[in-house]
């Protein structure tokens, strides 16, 4: 079983996340493993439903590599962040539910 997380190193979360970017199969863009909003870049011409699919997908995935893992506890919250030129899939590291290291 799982052991309850009650903090996770900054470098392990990233991994968790690249992981989990890996597993999204019809994204295509890049990375961010690192600041308040980890996940993956988009390209400009996926819809917002398919934008909010990506995050949540993000976020089941970090979620089950953790566990995989483990790590129980991790419960990243979807998000996507629009600004020009630049769609943001993933979560918002401070809002985990566990302390960042």
């Amino acid at each position: 079983m799982a052991k309850a997380a009650k903090s996770i190193s900054a470098d392990k979360l990233a991994a968790l996340t690249r992981q989990a970017v890996r597993s999204v199969a019809d994204a295509k863009g890049r990375f961010v493993g690192k600041g308040p909003i980890m996940g993956f870049v988009l390209q400009s011409d996926v819809s917002p439903t398919d934008q909010l699919g990506v995050a949540s997908q993000i976020t089941d995935a970090v979620t089950a590599q953790a566990r995989q893992q483990g790590l129980a506890g991790l419960k990243p919250k979807p998000v996507v962040v629009v600004r020009p030129g630049q769609i943001l899939a993933g979560f918002i590291a401070q809002e985990l539910s566990v302390k960042i290291r």
